[in-house]
């Protein structure tokens, strides 16, 4: 076993960014960088990083413990797969499932609260970005742009 302390600076050193979640320890690295050697290294650590991460401030360890809050105009790349996404889109055009879901037509019976499921549905939209984000591209390539919530409208047709 090593001291957190360098084994994390390692992992800083190859951009491999550590998190805790509901007492797990997960990683994100760029692609190719975490190979079976220093995978095994990590979980043999394992006990050590999470207690190191969780006893330790954070102004010490340089990792936050709590999610921070991206600045509203930081650009936002795309992901390997969103990358993916983009390319199809605009190589098929508008309307392409490959990023637009289909419309989803249910039907329903009984009685149903209307305000209260386009408030339930606004609500959420407004709490998870990623059902507000959109690609966007420039000169500098595609990227990720969160709208703003809006509230939610819920079309409704009778029999």
């Amino acid at each position: 076993m090593i001291n957190p302390n360098k084994l994390l600076a390692k992992l800083a050193e190859l951009d491999v960014v550590l998190s805790v979640s509901d007492g797990r320890l997960q990683y994100d690295a760029p692609e190719g960088v975490v190979t079976d050697g220093l995978l095994a290294e990590i979980k043999s650590n394992k006990e050590a990083i999470l207690s190191w991460l969780s006893t330790t401030p954070d102004e010490i360890t340089g990792f936050s413990k709590t999610p921070t809050p991206r600045q509203k105009d930081e650009r936002i790349p795309l992901s390997n797969e969103q990358r993916r996404m983009w390319f199809l889109a605009a190589l098929e055009g508008e309307g392409s499932y490959a990023y637009n879901m289909p419309p989803v037509v249910l039907r329903l019976t009984g009685n149903l609260n209307i305000p209260a499921l386009e408030h339930a549905f606004s609500r959420l939209v407004e709490k998870h970005e990623i059902l507000r984000t959109a690609f966007d591209s420039d000169n500098d390539g595609p990227f990720q742009c969160v709208r703003p919530a809006a509230p939610v409208s819920i079309p409704v047709e009778s029999e």
